[in-house]
């Protein structure tokens, strides 16, 4: 460190340099350990984490924090994971509300681009607030974020009883240019959907009222969001205008103005009940929708395409994914197969004894093709009793192929498994045993071919915890697939360097690769490629000149080595 030091020009160059060594100067896998790495020294309880990517191979955690550990309420707090298991806020994370605000619920959060965060919650007095913190750990949006809804009802003017199961001003996130689209209900005589767009700088955009995503008759929410490729977002929400609950969804764009039909248009009106709703964009080409649906009695498995005109593209009322008599199908998560498609995997209780419930998955194109087997496939095969009735996820594995996080119990615990691209399973392993006492587990993709998964956990007396591991990590039991492949070995030298450095790595199989170099807003600023090098020892040289040849100005910078179904990230200094 002292000789870095010695080499900056500047007092700015060395403050950067502080910054990234402490983000990224430890080795890959240094600090997750077994059973899970502890997101907060903090006393309190910690209750219901919620995660997205940081864009970098990391991730950035929310969770509630209060003294009684009962309810998932309480200071809404921050943490960032680097992708070896490195808390990067602090010991006790960041307070994304401060003076105290400790009535928070309802939270979300999602990356904000550049390796921070935005989250955004219900304050259970009538407001619901976001607010954006930087990669840094530091809060953007003034000490106690932005109000998205000063003029919103408080909650006890809500319904005793509410059709939506107690699912009051639940928010949800899209962020874009570094700002984000929020999605929210409120009640005023009954429950609508509406939106609002925060700028990066924190500045409200489409007026102090936000703009009505639906306000039809009987109630409606809680809402999902998605990209439509053009800055704005596709909404969809469970409707209850029908006298039941149906799925309706409503295209914003860029400049806040609703699209599609009046308070959305029809995507499934089935007898029964369809809730439990999840959606992935397929860009410009509209959204893919999966949710439960009860119109055969259990619940079943259905999905639907909208394209960009908000017109349904399978079969009305929904294609079904799968229907089988007396088995029930729920706790749905879904993503995106990267190739137009999605992938749909679920709890399932098809076997029955002596197998118990188990995960069960299907793959469907953008045209409405089923790539694996009639009603899916088994992803899961495990002497465990999965946790039917408690949330599972899932989470892009960079290959078209899907990573899933489920709870098991008898005994408790937390598990992953990963998937291929035709549904073959390539392994389940172990995340937490029995000695956590496990609950409520996220889960968001790394690298490829790996994810981060978190959970609440309950192995200390008294209060709850947050943890978290990198997936796959260790071996867990015979017959799982153990540790994932070593990473790309990886050297820079010179570093820091003024001109021209040399890229060293090896390969274990042959490969196209990419190298991309960003800076520390996480903005791309010169990309290399590669195709068809061979195994073994390979090395490039960086000029230290962007994508139009010009020179980079000093500073730090981030090296990113993509090969193999790998990746790599380094720190560069540039000092001119």
């Amino acid at each position: 460190m002292l000789k870095i030091f010695q080499l900056m020009r500047s007092g700015i160059a060395v403050v950067v340099v502080i910054v990234g060594v402490a983000l990224f100067a430890s080795p890959a896998g240094a600090q997750w350990v077994v059973n899970g790495s502890l997101a907060s020294n903090t006393t309190e309880s910690m209750t219901e984490p919620r995660m997205a990517s940081d864009g970098f191979g990391g991730a950035v955690v929310v969770w509630a924090q209060n003294a009684d550990g009962i309810d998932p309420i309480g200071k809404i707090v921050v943490q960032r994971w680097g992708t070896d298991g490195t808390t990067l806020w602090g010991s006790t994370g960041v307070l994304v509300s401060a003076p105290l605000i400790e009535s928070g619920i309802h939270y979300r959060i999602t990356g904000d681009g550049e390796g921070g965060a935005i989250v955004g919650w219900f304050d259970g007095l009538g407001t619901i607030w976001t607010q954006r913190v930087s990669f840094l750990g530091t809060r953007l949006w003034g000490s106690t974020g932005v109000p998205v809804t000063p003029a919103v009802p408080a909650q006890s003017e809500a319904p005793t009883v509410s059709p939506l199961n107690s699912e009051y001003g639940p928010v949800a996130l899209l962020q874009v240019n570094g700002g984000v689209l929020i999605a929210f209900t409120y009640f005023d005589t009954d429950f609508d959907v509406y939106i609002q767009k925060v700028s990066a700088a924190g500045a409200i955009q489409w007026g102090a009222g936000a703009v009505a995503v639906c306000a039809a008759a009987g109630s409606q929410g809680p809402p999902t969001i998605v990209s439509d490729g053009e800055g704005g977002a596709i909404v969809a929400w469970v409707d209850f205008r029908n006298g039941n609950a149906d799925i309706y969804a409503q295209r914003i764009n860029f400049l806040g103005t609703p699209v599609w039909t009046t308070n959305g248009v029809a995507v499934c009106t089935a007898t029964g009940v369809q809730d439990q709703m999840q959606m992935v964009s397929v860009g410009t080409s509209g959204a893919i929708i999966g949710w439960e649906d009860k119109r055969n009695g259990l619940p079943d498995m259905y999905a639907q395409r909208l394209d960009a005109s908000g017109t349904v593209q399978w079969t009305t009322n929904g294609k079904p994914i799968s229907v089988l008599p007396a088995s029930t199908s729920g706790n749905l998560a879904m993503v995106s197969d990267d190739n137009g498609g999605a992938i749909m995997v679920w709890v399932d209780t098809r076997l029955g004894p002596p197998n118990g419930t188990e995960i069960f998955g299907q793959r469907v194109t953008g045209s409405g093709t089923e790539l694996w087997a009639a009603n899916g496939l088994r992803l899961t095969d495990v002497p465990f009793n999965i946790g039917g009735l408690f949330r599972m996820g899932a989470a892009r594995d960079g290959t078209s192929g899907v990573i899933g996080s489920y709870l098991v119990f008898a005994p408790d615990g937390v598990r992953a498994f990963r998937a291929d691209s035709t549904g073959t399973s390539l392994w389940d392993e172990q995340v937490a045993d029995s000695t956590t006492a496990a609950d409520y587990s996220v889960i968001v993709e790394a690298e490829a071919g790996a994810a981060i998964v978190e959970w609440e956990d309950r192995r200390a007396p008294l209060h709850s915890r947050s943890y978290a591991m990198k997936t796959p990590m260790i071996a867990s039991s015979a017959g799982d697939a153990g540790p994932a492949r070593t990473p790309i070995a990886l050297r820079v030298n010179p570093n820091p360097f003024s001109e021209t450095t040399e890229i060293q790595f090896s390969l274990d199989a042959p490969s196209d690769v990419a190298i991309d170099i960003y800076d520390v807003r996480g903005r791309r600023v010169a990309e290399r490629r590669y195709a068809s090098m061979g195994l073994g020892p390979r090395s490039v040289f960086f000029d230290s000149r962007n994508d139009s040849g010009a020179l980079l100005p000093s500073g730090v910078y981030f090296l990113r080595v993509d090969a193999a179904g790998q990746y790599v990230t380094r720190k560069l200094v540039i000092i001119r």
